[in-house]
């Protein structure tokens, strides 16, 4: 059933998310970060500084973190800052993607590429395809979903960037395994394991064990 899938994705989300909150949180880089915060002048650096505190409480404390994208969206806009502008609306449609805001997420990853396209940032290049394929996926529009990913995958393997490349194939197992492509999915699933496994990922090689077990479990091929 495809709501069981989108359950077993969701608490593997959950359990990422989790895993990075935890692993980069750190209350006393917070508070040294507002520290700087507040006598930084309204420059391109303090747009930087609203980035990292994004950051930092994006899965602790949804409204900061929303309230601080919105400063960092608006001071980037002043300073027709574009890498800022670009950050800013990916942080913003991850938090209305959390919510369950897809038609908004959407919109602020769309503005995200047309940032990205501007400054030509590699990392927000690829991070906005990716994030906008997610959109997608989650309004049940999988052509456009797979049109994005690739465009990821294309711009990570363009750019060499092994965390990209292999993000961008989990994406397009994780597509295919929604709508039942298994074959395609498990291609999609090794090739994100094999990558991972080049940078020694042992979260995401866990992640990318349990999507291909579930696969051979569905596709009842269970000596596999």
């Amino acid at each position: 059933m495809l709501h069981c899938t989108y359950i077993r994705i969701g608490l593997a989300l959950i359990i990422t998310a989790f895993f990075f909150s935890v692993k980069g949180q750190n209350s006393a880089e917070t508070d040294s970060l507002f520290q700087l915060l507040s006598k930084s002048a309204e420059d391109t650096n303090k747009v930087r500084i609203l980035h990292q505190l994004v950051k930092a409480h994006e899965y602790t404390d949804f409204e900061k973190a929303i309230e601080l994208a919105n400063q960092q969206y608006e001071l980037s806009k002043k300073l027709d800052y574009q890498w800022g502008i670009g950050k800013a609306e990916l942080n913003l449609g991850f938090q209305d993607m959390v919510q369950g805001n897809y038609d908004e997420a959407l919109a602020h990853y769309l503005n995200s590429s047309a940032a990205a396209e501007i400054c030509q940032d590699p990392i927000l290049l690829v991070d906005a395809a990716s994030s906008t394929g997610q959109a997608y996926m989650r309004k049940n529009r999988p052509s456009e979903a797979i049109k994005y990913y690739h465009q990821s995958l294309k711009l990570s393997e363009q750019f060499e960037d092994t965390w990209g490349i292999a993000t961008a194939y989990s994406d397009l197992a994780i597509l295919h395994q929604e709508y039942k492509d298994n074959t395609r999915a498990l291609e999609y699933n090794l090739k994100a394991l094999e990558t991972f496994r080049s940078i020694n990922e042992k979260d995401r090689i866990a992640l990318q064990l349990v999507n291909i077990g579930i696969i051979f479990q569905e596709t009842e091929e269970y000596d596999k």
